[in-house]
Order: structure tokens, then sequence, then C-alpha cells
């Protein structure tokens, strides 16, 4: 029978504790980038928002990094967008 009160003298708590809380904030990630995608995709031409939702579901701990690093740049408004919108840049 599986005790709960044994500690595993192999292996510390700590990496109970890291290897739970990871593949919940690797899941955010994926999450908050495909939604961050969503969010721009009327600003994305052509296929590039089909690229980065493929992207950041194939790669989901690289394509989301890359996607906040590099992607959101590139498809920043301009500051004609800016302006028509009224927000000062």
């Amino acid at each position: 029978m599986f005790r709960l009160d044994v500690v595993d003298p192999v292996l510390p708590a700590w990496y109970d504790v890291t290897f739970s809380v990871l593949p919940v904030l690797v899941g955010v990630l994926w999450i908050s980038a495909l939604i961050s995608i969503a969010r721009r995709a009327p600003r994305l031409r052509g296929l590039e928002a089909i690229g980065w939702f493929l992207f950041v579901t194939i790669a989901p701990v690289v394509g989301p990094l890359v996607w906040f690093l590099v992607g959101r740049r590139l498809t920043a408004p301009s500051d004609a967008t800016r302006e028509v919108q009224g927000v000062a840049p």
C-alpha cells in the first residue's frame, strides 16, 4: 500500500514542488501567448497569425518566449495608428 508519510530518500521535496509548478507556469505562458497572438491577429499580414499559432503550439516553451521577445515588437502599432486612436507615443 502507498504511504504518504514516507519521505523519498532519493529525491528531495523541492523536486516535487518544482516539477509540479513548472508545467503550470509553462501552461500559463502558452495560453497567454495564444491570447496575445489572437488579439494582434488583425494587425498581422497574411499567414503570419497562423504561423505564430503553429510555432507557439509546436514549441510550447520556446514559441511563447520568442513571441513575447520578438513577435510582439514586429506587430506593434505604428505612430499613425496611435494618433488615430488618440494614444500618446
